[in-house]
Parts: structure tokens; C-alpha cells; sequence
């Protein structure tokens, strides 16, 4: 390649042809590279070993439609440039992979939250279990009190009423029948 003023000259020569491109500085220079490459192909297909011993300008008419068509597709066409193109397609696999990364990221965080709060509900079941095994407890010895308190009521009830029956004493209770008086005494004997 030879710049010269503003412009850049691509050359390629193959068996004796050269292949001539003239594009801006600010083409890129590996399109204008594939563009050569691109015409000497075709040129080759189209007309062989004819081309090579053709006079000056005496194919043109019968190329210069290619020459047209193909200056028309790398000059406008973005898919023209591969690297561009690999470059463009790269860019996009780069944008789908952070963007991937991004909800690994947010998904972890998540992850983490749940596993923090499943952390915290198992500490308050453990809590809940204990405060409730103590609440068991509790319960069960206040039941086991009233239960006391409510047997100890009983027997005084039944007490009170055994004693307003037999006395105090439980003299009126003996095992003579309910006979509160005592037997005579026998007189002495002389």
C-alpha cells in the first residue's frame, strides 16, 4: 500500500497482472486488501489464462460490472470487512456474556439472601421450639399444682364432713355401733 495526499493505493500483483485499488485514508486498508483479493479471483474464474495476454482495456467492458458490483459491496457493506464483522460479533458475545455474569451475580445475591433468612428461620424455630418445650413445662407443673391444690380441697371437704359426723376425736365413730355411753361398772363383791 502507498499513500499519496489523502489517498491510499492498494496493490497486488499476481502472474504477471496488477490488481489496483485507490480508497480514502480513512478505508480501512484490509478491506481494500480483500476487495484485490476478492477481483483477482473472479478475474481468474471469468477469463482464465486469456486474461493475461489480453490487450490494454480489452476485457473491460465485459468486468467492468463486477469491478462496479464489487466496489458497491465493500465500500457500503458492513458485513464486507470479516474483521470488522468478527469484531462486531465478538462485541455482541461480549455484551451476552456480562450480561449473563451480571445475573450469576444477582442470582448468588439472592442465593445468599435465601440462605440468610433460612438461617434466621432456623434460629427462630429453635428458639420457638425451646420457648415452647419451656411453656410445656410450665403448663404441665401449674396443672400438676392445681391438681394438688384440688385433691388437697377434697380431703378437707371430706374431713370437715367425716368430723361434723363423728366428732373431733372420732369418738362418735368407734366400732361399738354409734353406743356413746359407757358400760356400767360392777359393783364390788363382798
Amino acid at each position: 500500500a502507498y499513500a499519496y495526499d489523502k489517498h491510499v493505493f492498494s496493490y497486488v500483483v499476481a502472474d504477471g497482472l496488477v490488481f489496483l485499488a485507490m480508497s480514502d485514508e480513512s478505508f480501512a486498508k484490509r478491506t481494500s486488501f480483500a476487495f484485490l483479493d476478492d477481483v483477482q479471483r473472479r478475474w481468474r474464474v471469468a477469463f482464465g489464462e486469456r486474461g493475461a495476454t489480453a490487450p490494454r482495456h480489452g476485457m473491460q467492458d465485459e468486468f467492468a460490472r463486477v469491478l462496479q458490483k464489487q466496489m458497491d459491496y465493500y465500500s457500503n457493506d458492513p458485513g464486507a470487512d470479516k474483521v470488522a464483522r468478527v469484531q462486531r460479533d465478538v462485541d455482541e458475545v461480549k455484551g451476552i456474556m456480562v450480561g449473563n455474569i451480571e445475573k450469576v451475580l444477582d442470582r448468588q445475591e439472592k442465593i445468599e439472601l435465601l440462605v440468610d433468612k433460612t438461617e434466621g428461620l432456623n434460629q427462630n424455630a429453635f428458639k420457638f421450639k425451646k420457648s415452647s418445650s419451656n411453656l410445656r413445662r410450665a403448663m404441665c407443673l401449674k396443672n400438676f399444682k392445681l391438681a394438688a391444690i384440688l385433691a388437697a380441697v377434697v380431703l378437707i371437704v371430706i374431713l370437715v364432713i367425716v368430723m361434723s359426723f363423728c366428732g373431733i376425736n372420732f369418738h362418735e365413730c368407734g366400732a361399738g355401733g354409734g353406743d356413746s355411753t359407757p358400760a356400767p361398772t360392777p359393783a364390788p363383791s363382798m
